[in-house]
């Protein structure tokens, strides 16, 4: 039975690629044989024919290679067929020329009324959806400096009225530069609707533009067990009867204090209060089971790192309406002291948050160096919301008193017995770069383990064709010495900012890591440690994205919702494609048919709602890229066809060859890239 669960998805997706490629043929076969041609073989796939049988003067076949399919008319190659081609009245070169754009451009226009089909059907199979509540605003982002919050919702997104998270994804990552998306949000918790005006920005080293906006979380429980953090024990674990889709109701500190939780940011602000004891949850089991509910006793967890206060850059940015700019601070500010003692950017967050609704004093100097003194009181907001273990250059937020800054590596303090202690770091040092040495999880799956097998015999023949080729060490980053050097290229090691190294220390487990530093000759090494009086508000409870059912829906409005799935799915692949030539997008993003299998596998895997909708933007995405005006793709005929329309007669065969050899070589180009790029992915080399 498990072998048939597992196989079904991958039947799931054989047979809906085949159908997207089989409807694409079909309507060139029909519109041929409407216009009376005579058509030799009709086969889906290209190479050696597997199975095939003949009715009537056609030759229907499967054939080996699954990367499309093919009609061949009567006249269409008139090298290989002859003088019949041009002396049959059934030729295809002998029908008029509306005759052939019809035939040309009817595959394009069967795939448009298949992707609506397909989004029809999974509208009205139900699927589910991630409703676009926000779950994280990266700091010093477009969105943070709009003043959009976790838990706000979106109420419209340009003309998309209650989008998903996948709308929002898609619209922004296909914006051209300058370009403004217009957001309108309800705020966490409540009916006050705003609207931000955000331009998404293109940051260096990265793929896409973006607006630094993440997925939410569910109060569900993914596992009963505690995700592998550093400053977890071995043995630690969640003390109760606790389980796989468990709800997370309500929490209680040692108090014995019930606090219901209905979001992330509730459940994310309870566990902040309570980050440094022991908690209660009361869990509620999955929809349609009558089990009363439980109570289970979750531990803290230390943050771990090497004891190091780093000095900070000034205020980067702050939020519109947050404390910190009620009290009149503003980017360009120092942070100097908070209640009297000298700032540490591992502490305030958590200073902040334990002073939520009470006045708290900072100490501030402005650009020219004069200080101040402000009050400004902080509001309730969780206390580690950005801790990013990704070694990318992050801000660091204080979300309580809704500002950001920059952790320079240069070493303000050590703290006495720390590990950083006992390397001999002294202050005024800096990190210059970082060997972490992290084991690398065995692969799972099947691609994964021929990339294991067959990484080491691609690196030398990639050495081969380049023998310049130097494999990136996943292990070395230089440590970003600001924000603003980002900036990559092949001969340059990542960059990982300060807050991203101590990220990374507490979610992977790291045995040691090697430092550079100012004044060191050579290397030091360090065991990362717990730190007295950091904690981890999140504990390592393992909870999924989240996600809503959309029920089945009546037939008109399933195909409804299909036609403007498919109208906006058009417009996306073009904005896409512009992207792609002005370099918003990167090529990277790319993918063949091993990246459309993988997508194929994983939407299949999710239901057969899901399968549908991927299928749909597959069918919209084939016709699109079919139509573009490229021989020897459709849309490449029907432009020597247009041709031949205002010229009265077809265009000089030389022209014809010459811009069918340019289109084929692009295609191939093209071919040859995306497989490369899916096979440097299988390899671990992407």
């Amino acid at each position: 039975m498990g072998i048939l669960n597992g196989l079904m998805p991958i039947l799931m997706v054989v047979m809906g690629l085949g159908f997207v490629i089989f409807i694409h043929e079909l309507g060139h076969f029909a519109l041929a044989k409407w216009a009376d041609v005579k058509v030799d073989k009709f086969s889906i796939g290209f190479g050696p024919t597997l199975i095939g049988f003949r009715r009537g003067e056609t030759e229907y076949a499967i054939s080996a290679i699954p990367l499309g399919g093919f009609v061949k008319m009567l006249g269409e190659n008139p090298s290989e067929d002859g003088q019949e081609a041009t002396t049959d009245p059934r030729s295809y070169l002998n029908k008029t020329v509306g005759q052939r754009m019809a035939i040309i451009s009817a595959g394009v226009i069967m795939n448009i009324i298949t992707a609506v089909g397909f989004f029809a059907l999974s509208y009205r199979l139900g699927t589910t959806y991630t409703p676009a509540v926000i779950g994280m605003v990266s700091p010093g982002s477009p969105a943070y400096q709009a003043g959009i919050r976790p838990g706000d919702e979106f109420v419209k997104l340009d003309d998309i009225v209650n989008p998903s998270f996948e709308d929002l994804f898609r619209n922004v990552s296909t914006t051209h530069e300058g370009q403004v998306v217009r957001m309108e949000l309800k705020r966490g918790g409540g009916s006050e609707t705003y609207v931000a005006d955000v331009v998404p920005l293109l940051r260096p080293g990265r793929l896409k533009p973006e607006v630094g906006l993440g997925m939410p979380s569910d109060i569900i429980l993914a596992t009963p067990k505690l995700d592998s953090l550093s400053g977890i024990a071995p043995d630690a674990k969640i003390e109760g009867d606790a389980r796989a889709g468990d709800r997370i109701e309500a929490v209680a500190g040692p108090d014995g204090a019930w606090v219901n939780v209905s979001s992330e940011q509730d459940l994310k602000t309870q566990l902040s209060k309570h980050r440094s004891q022991p908690v209660k949850l009361r869990l509620v089991a999955s929809e349609g089971s009558d089990t009363a509910p439980r109570e289970v006793t979750v531990p803290p967890t230390p943050l771990v790192g090497l004891g190091i206060r780093f000095e900070i850059s000034p205020v980067a940015a702050v939020i519109p309406g947050s404390p910190a700019a009620s009290a009149g601070i503003v980017a360009g500010d120092s942070l100097i002291e908070v209640a009297g003692k000298p700032v540490d950017s591992r502490t305030l967050p958590g200073i902040a948050f334990d002073s939520v609704g009470k006045p708290l004093e900072l100490t501030v100097a402005d650009a020219s160096g004069k200080r101040r003194q402000v009050q400004v009181t902080p509001r309730s907001e969780p206390v580690d919301q950005s801790l990013d273990w990704m070694p990318s250059n992050q801000l660091t937020e204080v979300a309580p008193l809704g500002l950001c800054y920059f952790v320079t590596p240069k070493v303000a303090a050590v703290d006495p017995g720390s590990p950083a202690d006992k390397a001999g770091i002294q202050p005024g040092q800096s990190l210059e770069s970082v060997r972490l040495e992290i084991p690398k999880p065995p692969a799972r799956s099947l691609f994964g383990k021929l990339g294991e097998a067959f990484s080491p015999l691609l690196g030398k023949l990639v050495r081969l064709i380049n023998p310049a080729y130097q494999p990136e060490d996943p292990n070395f980053f230089l440590i970003a010495s600001s924000h603003e050097t980002s900036g990559q290229s092949a001969a340059i090691p990542p960059s990982m900012s300060v807050d991203s190294l101590t990220g990374t220390l507490n979610f992977v487990k790291v045995p040691s890591v090697k430092l550079t530093v100012t004044g060191h000759e050579k290397p030091l090494d360090l065991v990362p440690a717990p730190q007295a009086g950091l904690f981890i508000a999140d504990r390592g409870l393992i909870r999924p994205l989240m996600e809503r059912p959309l029920p089945p829906q009546p037939i008109s409005v399933a195909v409804a919702r299909g036609f403007d799935d498919a109208r906006r799915g058009v417009g996306e692949i073009y904005r896409t494609l512009r992207a792609l030539i002005t370099q918003r997008v990167s090529r990277k993003l790319l993918g063949g048919p091993v990246t459309i299998a993988q997508a194929a596998h994983a939407s299949a895997s999710e239901g057969l709602g899901k399968l549908m909708s991927f299928l749909g933007m597959l069918s919209i995405n084939l016709a699109v890229l079919n139509f573009l005006p490229i021989a020897p793709l459709d849309g490449g005929q029907m432009v020597l066809l247009m041709g031949e329309k205002v010229r009265g007669k077809p265009l000089p065969d030389r022209l014809q060859v010459v811009y069918t050899l340019i289109g084929l070589s692009f295609v191939l180009g093209l071919m040859l890239m995306v497989v490369s790029q899916d096979i440097l992915r299988v390899f671990g080399f992407m």
